[in-house]
């Protein structure tokens, strides 16, 4: 995806999200309701492989859900994201549905909900409308809670 894009991207988002210049969000609770599986999931290691992929994608979600309100590059977050999935073994998150699902929770878990979760998944999976699918389906699952 190209850096205008992004931009005009994030700055869409800011726009419906009160035209701060910056997205706001209720990172702190997700973050703190997060920290936990974090700290679990770290130990999750000697597990297998679904257990592995979890940990993953409870990382995947409270680092979205801790950073969607703030963030101001897009490939920051993408670049984070690929981390976490190297640090689990993935190489290929792109294709990820169950990590795609994982970054909808965390828009959800921040608070960002429609139309919101809908341009900052845009900005993150770029015009790949099966990605936004995931992610969004992902959202609508906390959303439904």
């Amino acid at each position: 995806m190209r850096t205008g894009s992004i931009t005009a991207m994030a700055c869409a988002l800011a726009l419906l999200l009160g035209g701060t210049g910056c997205f706001k969000s209720s990172t702190s609770q997700a973050s703190s309701e997060g920290s936990s599986d974090s700290s679990s999931s770290s130990s999750d290691s000697s597990g297998g492989d679904d257990d592995k992929h979890s940990a993953l994608e409870r990382d995947v979600r409270d680092y979205t859900a801790s950073h969607a309100g703030t963030v101001r590059d897009v490939a920051v977050l993408q670049r984070e994201i690929g981390s976490l999935a190297g640090e689990h073994g993935v190489v290929d998150w792109e294709s990820d549905v169950a990590l795609h699902a994982a970054i909808g929770r965390g828009l959800a878990q921040a608070g960002l909900r429609g139309d919101a979760a809908r341009v900052l998944g845009t900005a993150i999976v770029g015009d790949d409308g099966e990605r936004l699918a995931w992610v969004l389906a992902g959202q609508e699952t906390v959303a439904a809670r």
